[in-house]
C-alpha cells in the first residue's frame, strides 16, 4: 500500500510568503512523519515561492487576489512533490551563473536539491512549477 497525502496553502505576493511557505512545508512534513530531507524541502519551497513572488507578480495594479500563489505538497510513499501555482504564463528559465550578480541561482538550487523538477502551463490559470524530493524515515 502506498501512503499518500496532500496539503495546500494560499499565499500572496509578499516577501513574508517565503517564510510562511517554509513553515507550512516543515509543519506538514512533520505531521506526515517524514524524517529526512525536510531541510532540503524547505530550501526548495523557498526558492519556488521566491521565484513566483519575483517573476510571476502581475504587472497591473488591482489584479492581485488574496491567494495569488498556492503552495502544494503531495506525499506518495517516499516521495514528496512540492508545487507552486502562480498566475503567470512566463516560462522559468535557468540563467548562467554569474558571481557578480545577486540572485539568479534559484532554479540551479532547485535542480541540484531535487530528484526532478519542471513546470506546466495550466489552461487559463497560469502555471505550476514543481520539484520532487525523496524523503524517508519517520520523525
Amino acid at each position: 500500500m502506498i501512503d499518500s497525502a496532500m496539503a495546500i496553502r494560499g499565499l500572496d505576493f509578499q516577501p513574508a510568503s517565503v517564510g510562511a511557505a517554509r513553515t507550512f512545508t516543515e509543519t506538514v512534513l512533520r505531521e506526515w512523519g517524514v524524517g529526512e530531507n525536510w531541510e532540503n524541502a524547505r530550501l526548495l519551497v523557498s526558492e519556488l515561492v521566491t521565484n513566483a513572488c519575483t517573476h510571476a507578480r502581475p504587472r497591473r495594479s488591482g489584479t492581485l487576489s488574496e491567494w495569488s500563489i498556492q503552495v502544494g505538497l503531495v506525499h506518495r510513499g517516499s516521495h514528496v512533490s512540492l508545487l507552486v501555482f502562480d498566475p503567470s504564463y512566463r516560462e522559468p528559465a535557468l540563467r548562467a551563473p554569474d558571481r557578480f550578480v545577486e540572485g539568479g541561482c534559484g532554479l540551479r538550487l532547485i535542480e541540484f536539491f531535487s530528484s526532478d523538477w519542471g513546470w506546466d502551463i495550466l489552461d487559463g490559470q497560469g502555471k505550476v512549477v514543481w520539484a520532487d524530493i525523496t524523503m524517508s524515515g519517520r520523525s
